[in-house]
């Protein structure tokens, strides 16, 4: 058996078929095909040219930082829970994508767990960044006595917690009598800020497989997401993709943007209308609930791994709506008006805890056609999300309670480099992690929440000038 350099197609008659293990690929050669006009992607130990197909993935850009190598983890990590994988290895599913089997990679994934790694064909301790961040942070871990993920009984409580201020707000707002129109539209705001809480706090770990040990538990906590109208399903591909590359690659998150006509990169061409994005794209933000609640359960459907589990998440997702038809009953516009304060509220804490960022990290990166500009060897994968990611720490009381309700999510470089730790040792680790970046010579971004809003808003008032594309 031999290694070659050159590209055999498959002769695949079955579904499940293996590729013919005498084309066997080597990583110099896997290498080489790491742009867009010559995409090779490794899942598996499977060789795929996706070269005809990245433009037709929901999330094509996110492929920029994971071409030319071994994606397994980026793979599984993001389409778990999935019918992803089965249609992989459908051969229909493959030539109607224009997908093509290439080989085998000539080399085993390093990875001990498919779900948690990202680039995964080198081992990251070869990086000497990594590997001191790693140490320091095992010893924080073992000095402290932490554990990385909640245990049951915390777990239990943090989600009955969250269901008693959910199901408080929702009382006052829409079944509540005796009660003043101001009051509800507060409460209402408040409902949709907390869901945004929820979300971020015990939803969004248990995308990154960080919240409990216990599957049930997960699952419950996933379905967080669906009770503020969003999907969880949906939030774990896009969310998983924005994690597999450099935190402000042109992602799903970030370059979304562009739907509300924002200019965020240099990569988008300038338009005139730029000028005022620092003033519109409020409105447009103040859309994004409402606007994608047909398409994520769309998504959701097209991805579901079972047809119980969509069920499942109509039945949540439609909680809010029935709560909100029931009060219209009483109240007529009256519902509708805290309806749409709720989904208004939801959208802009949305954009302001979980959008934007620090200005300099939509800087670091250039955009290079070439993937290997970034992800290849060479480059510390450590160093590039916490070059691409920043920290936003409380000064004052309010803050701790949305830090706190939030999941310390806003220590974001710490979540970047350990997303599959429970949220809450994030501002236990920070320390370290600051050490180590000093020690390295790199900058560790920290800031208060609102310097952090003034950063993006000079980011969007910069970018609304004509920037040339170099």
């Amino acid at each position: 058996m031999t290694v070659t350099s050159n590209v055999v197609a498959s002769d695949v008659v079955s579904s499940r078929r293996s590729v013919d293990s005498d084309c066997l690929i080597s990583v110099e050669e896997l290498h080489k095909h790491s742009s867009y006009s010559d995409a090779w992607i490794v899942i598996d130990n499977i060789v795929y040219d996706i070269t005809h197909f990245w433009a037709e993935h929901p999330f094509g850009d996110t492929f920029r930082p994971v071409l030319g190598t071994d994606c397994t983890g980026a793979f599984h990590s993001a389409h778990a829970n999935t019918s992803v994988t089965k249609q992989l290895h459908s051969v229909a599913f493959r030539e109607t994508n224009n997908i093509r089997q290439v080989g085998r990679l000539h080399v085993q994934t390093t990875t001990c767990d498919r779900w948690h790694d990202r680039i995964t064909y080198a081992s990251f301790g070869a990086d000497p960044f990594w590997s001191d961040l790693r140490a320091e942070v095992r010893k924080q871990i073992r000095e402290k006595g932490l554990q990385t993920h909640y245990t049951a009984i915390e777990a239990v409580l943090l989600l009955l917690w969250h269901m008693a201020v959910h199901s408080t707000w929702i009382y006052i707002t829409f079944f509540a009598r005796e009660v003043t129109f101001a009051f509800k539209a507060g409460s209402a705001v408040f409902g949709g800020f907390y869901g945004i809480m929820s979300s971020a706090s015990v939803a969004h770990a248990a995308t990154h497989f960080g919240f409990s040990q216990h599957w049930i538990l997960n699952k419950l906590a996933l379905h967080f997401f669906d009770f503020t109208g969003k999907s969880w399903l949906e939030w774990q591909m896009m969310h998983q993709a924005h994690h597999d590359g450099p935190h402000s690659s042109l992602d799903a998150q970030t370059f979304g943007y562009k739907a509300i006509a924002v200019r965020l990169h240099q990569r988008i061409p300038y338009l005139a209308r730029y000028a005022f994005q620092h003033i519109y794209c409020w409105f447009g933000m103040s859309l994004y609930h409402i606007a994608g609640m047909w398409n994520d359960s769309k998504f959701a459907f097209n991805h579901r791994d079972s047809n119980t589990e969509f069920l499942v998440h109509l039945a949540i997702k439609s909680i809010l709506p029935a709560c909100a038809l029931w009060s219209a009953q009483q109240d007529g516009l009256v519902a509708l008006a805290l309806s749409a304060f709720y989904s208004v509220s939801f959208s802009l804490n949305a954009f302001l805890l979980l959008f934007n960022d620090h200005a300099h990290v939509y800087h670091v990166l250039s955009d290079a056609p070439d993937a290997m500009a970034y992800s290849g060897e060479g480059l510390s994968w450590a160093k590039v999300q916490v070059q691409t990611s920043g920290d936003w720490k409380p000064i004052n009381l309010v803050e701790r309670f949305v830090e706190w309700s939030y999941g310390y999510f806003n220590y974001h470089i710490e979540h970047h480099l350990f997303p599959h730790f429970q949220p809450s040792l994030y501002p236990e680790i920070a320390p370290a992690v600051a050490l180590v970046c000093q020690k390295h010579g790199f900058t560790y971004t920290s800031s208060s929440l609102f310097e952090r809003m003034q950063s993006f808003e000079h980011h969007l008032r910069t970018m609304g000038v004509e920037w040339p594309v170099e």
